[in-house]
């Protein structure tokens, strides 16, 4: 089950008026158990094409929604072969409507997943590193200043010759493909699993790291609503503007935990060119 941001492992179960979770850990010991109310809004279940996990997103009326993963080994448990099909039958029966949202279909301006930030920014971080690394070993006398005015604008071409393709990717990227996480129009958020009215949300909290939860390293946002929260996984810089432009009272905020992560994506450049420059100095006094 992935509710929030937690990762736990769990066995589930009904009542009529309740769904049970056990939360486990080493696949035996009981550790934690939850009743919630069966006032469920929208049910989405769907199966992976590569792994075959079963991924069910429930989004609930008075509570925060859940996502419930299982992986095809609980399939070779014998009781689970019989389980699993009966507990995702009985989900659909009692679910008001199961989601199919395809978010392609919602007008509105569509918040991607970006693909190339991350490799931009190793681009500018090699850049930076062996220009100090350069001035350093002129510095020290190995390289000559004026190879080096040489050498630097065909680096720079050449730099600008990979980085220009990966600019205008991620341009593309943000308005034209990548996998479209949700959609923002003037009254409120379409996501997979829910729907999220504007008047509804009271703030924004980017987290520009990884939650426990996953393993794949990624930004979030915490939807604060005044019912529930929402974690919205790949949420995009770009929308917290939009989110901003419809609806200017909704307060954004940047997670606690995430500002050193953010720190650390912009001194990372002038950390690495500080150490190869130390290097390149030390190897020059030998």
């Amino acid at each position: 089950m992935i509710n929030q941001a937690s990762k736990k492992f769990a066995y589930f179960g009904f009542t009529k008026n309740y769904l049970l979770i056990a939360e486990v850990i080493h696949g035996k010991h009981i550790v934690n158990t939850q009743r919630i109310p069966l006032d469920i809004k929208s049910v989405k279940i769907k199966q992976t094409a590569i792994t075959k996990q079963y991924v069910i997103d429930i989004s609930f009326k008075n509570s925060s929604p859940c996502r419930i993963t299982a992986s095809p080994k609980v399939l070779m448990i014998d009781s689970q072969k019989v389980n699993l099909p009966l507990f995702l039958e009985h989900l659909n029966n009692i679910s008001p409507n199961t989601v199919n949202t395809n978010l392609k279909n919602i007008s509105g301006q569509k918040i991607r997943k970006q693909y190339f930030n991350f490799t931009i920014l190793c681009f500018f971080t090699v850049f930076l590193t062996i220009f100090a690394v350069m001035i350093t070993m002129s510095f020290v006398g190995r390289f000559y200043f004026e190879a080096m005015i040489k050498v630097l604008p065909l680096m720079a071409v050449a730099f600008g010759i990979c980085l220009t393709p990966l600019i205008f990717l991620s341009l593309l990227n943000k308005f034209m493909f990548g996998k479209i996480i949700g959609v923002i129009d003037e009254n409120g958020i379409h996501l997979e699993n829910d729907y999220i009215r504007l008047a509804d949300i009271e703030s924004v909290t980017y987290s520009p790291r990884t939650p426990r939860r996953y393993r794949v390293v990624h930004t979030f946002a915490t939807i604060k609503t005044s019912k529930y929260d929402v974690d919205v996984l790949h949420f995009s810089l770009y929308a917290l503007r939009y989110i901003k432009k419809q609806n200017p009272d909704i307060k954004i905020k940047l997670d606690k935990d995430g500002k050193d992560e953010i720190l650390y994506f912009f001194y990372m450049p002038i950390i690495y060119a500080i150490i190869f420059s130390a290097v390149a100095y030390l190897v020059g006094r030998i």
